[in-house]
């Protein structure tokens, strides 16, 4: 909702028109919501209970805010080729079950393989604080997990703050911050700027 406000409000966002919205921004929010307030209740839906209090004051600009508010969900927001719509995707896990349906990228399918690179164990961030803003009193806080296999193989903490003052509860704060652990606190290898043909 508030990635489609920045696109599309007239006082303070993009300006674009609700028509350039692809259909992926609902099914984004449907997956993050989480609660429904139905006769005078609050009905938990199914989804990952992400919910943000955050205000743009202007001090940078509308895509600078948009690029934090992806930050915050680990999401991306691109254009279609295709269709020409602005579209949103959340990068998450695969599913077990899933995984056979992934496309297979053969050699004759890469243009380029770009640049890869592997981090070094003992160089490598294995720790993440994530500080947050308590809803009931607005009192900063922070949650710290770390990747102990790491910890334990380099014996040396290597720690990074990550500041996200529009999380508001410690569950979805220990949630963000698990999910950047898994991210960061890893000895895979990544490709970067990798070119392939149409699938």
């Amino acid at each position: 909702h508030i990635a489609v406000q920045c696109l599309c409000e007239l006082r303070f966002g993009m300006k674009l028109s609700p028509l350039q919205i692809g259909q992926s921004f609902k099914d984004c929010a449907d997956q993050l919501h989480h609660t429904d307030y139905v006769d005078q209740y609050w009905v938990t839906r199914p989804g990952e209970a992400v919910g943000l209090g955050i205000v743009w004051w202007g001090e940078n600009t509308i895509r600078e805010f948009l690029a934090d508010i992806m930050r915050y969900i680990n999401g991306n927001v691109y254009i279609d080729p295709a269709t020409g719509l602005f579209e949103m995707s959340l990068v998450r896990p695969v599913p077990e079950d899933q995984i056979a349906n992934l496309p297979l990228l053969t050699e004759s399918q890469v243009i380029d393989f770009g640049t890869f690179s592997r981090p070094i164990g003992e160089e490598t961030v294995n720790t993440i604080t994530v500080v947050y803003t308590q809803y009931e009193n607005e009192k900063t806080e922070s949650i710290t997990r770390s990747n102990t296999a790491m910890t334990s193989i380099y014996g040396v903490s290597i720690p990074d703050t990550v500041h996200l003052p529009g999380v508001k509860s410690s569950k979805l704060a220990a949630e963000i911050c698990e999910r950047i652990v898994r991210q960061r606190c890893s000895l895979a290898g990544r490709y970067q700027r990798m070119r392939v043909s149409r699938l």
